[in-house]
């Protein structure tokens, strides 16, 4: 996808961009010239990786509206050139909806950090937003994911406790917490807190997946093959259920219904190990 800007702004022409609007400052000084990262950052901008968005409308020239395709949140992107012999293009983004207050804002751009992998800077919004507001659950879960990314497992157990003491229904910061607990190895807590998040939310697809994960971690393949059959029933193009359940099956010596699955993965587009097809026909004697 790319965008054009235009050299110089037409002072005749109004900015697509209200005023009021953070984006604004960036757009007129994106619109007159090369500009940088840093200056798309001071007015409350982030860069992103635009192969996860989806562009909705062309606004004006280098002003678009675009789309998260995960969450279906919806963005406001300035392109900006930051000049140089080989010219680039990128893009400085917003909250289509503007937060309502700062503490929102932060968050929300940790948000944005976080799923292009800057996690430091995330977490330094996700702080900020939690100073501004320290009951804040949703920003304590996020910098609690943020943690968990980097592997600091403890400092993400301990903000997940927090979110979860504000907001004991919080079925996302459960889950999150089991899954720092079984990446520490504590198969038992993991699995309770994926227990409790299904309790709230019966149709948390991804969380079946993560339990699944930690009974099969603990030799519990039965266990597996339901809560993978659980997440393939709310979400049957769940392609990695299909993978994790077709291994399940393999310790279960379910053979045919572990071909069955590796096909149904693979059709869904899943990239299957070599080396477990391998093992499928080794001790199956077939070839498909």
């Amino acid at each position: 996808m790319a965008f054009v800007l235009t050299s110089c702004s037409d002072s005749n022409t109004k900015s697509p961009i209200p005023e009021s609007h953070p984006a604004y400052k960036f757009y007129q000084i994106a619109n007159a010239g090369p500009t940088s990262l840093d200056v798309c950052e001071s007015c409350g901008g982030v860069e992103i990786y635009l192969i996860d968005y989806e562009m909705i409308e062309p606004l004006a020239q280098g002003v678009i509206k675009i789309r998260y395709k995960y969450t279906g949140k919806m963005y406001l992107g300035v392109s900006f050139s930051e000049g140089g012999m080989m010219t680039t293009v990128d893009l400085c983004c917003w909250p289509w909806e503007q937060p309502t207050s700062e503490a929102e804002f932060y968050n929300d751009r940790g948000v944005i950090y976080r799923r292009n992998d800057f996690y430091d800077k995330a977490i330094s919004n996700f702080t900020r937003a939690i100073d501004m507001n320290p009951q804040y659950a949703e920003a304590y879960k996020n910098r609690g994911f943020a943690y968990g990314l980097k592997e600091k497992h403890d400092e993400a157990i301990s903000d997940l406790d927090k979110a979860i003491e504000l907001s004991p229904q919080y079925a996302e910061a459960l889950r999150l917490r089991g899954r720092n607990y079984a990446d520490k190895g504590l198969y038992d807590k993991a699995i309770s807190d994926y227990s409790r998040a299904i309790e709230l939310n019966p149709r948390f697809a991804i969380a079946y997946i993560n339990r699944g994960a930690a009974y099969a971690n603990k030799g519990q393949h039965e266990k597996v093959v339901y809560d993978l059959s659980k997440a393939i029933e709310v979400n049957p193009r769940y392609a990695i259920a299909y993978y994790h359940r077709a291994i399940a099956h393999i310790f279960l010596k379910n053979y045919d219904s572990s071909w069955d699955d590796i096909k149904k993965a693979q059709a869904l587009g899943c990239q299957i190990d070599p080396s477990f097809i391998a093992e499928l026909r080794r001790v199956t004697g077939r070839e498909k």
